[in-house]
């Protein structure tokens, strides 16, 4: 069975939005990014920092937010679309199971032994 392509589309979607989000979002902070003179430090070679020193790990916060979200959505996504599959596959598995009591019931006055 075929997933619907409309779902498929929708959470493909949803996960180019989310990368585009993240790829935006640390484009941005390193546009941001300055010095301690207030210069614009894009396209220079920094200085290499000691680990103790302007270690800031709320920097971080912004793509850990942004991978959460992505992972989070494509969770969500897969659940959609497996419930939907699940939901279909239950409707047909009715149907066939109809189509062939209808199919016995039809049969069975043919079924008839030789003692009768």
């Amino acid at each position: 069975m075929r997933p619907n392509s409309f779902q498929a589309r929708i959470v493909l979607g949803l996960f180019l939005l989310l990368t585009i989000a993240v790829v935006q979002l640390q484009a941005i902070s390193v546009d941001a990014a300055e010095d301690d003179t207030g210069r614009s430090v894009e396209g220079e070679v920094l200085p290499q920092q000691t680990a103790d020193e302007d270690y800031d790990p709320e920097a971080n916060l912004p793509y850990l937010f942004a991978v959460f979200m992505v992972t989070w959505a494509g969770l969500f996504g897969f659940v959609f679309v497996m419930t939907r599959r699940r939901r279909e596959m239950q409707s047909e598995l009715n149907t066939l199971r109809k189509a062939i009591s209808e199919q016995d019931k039809s049969r069975e006055p043919h079924r008839r032994g030789p003692n009768e």
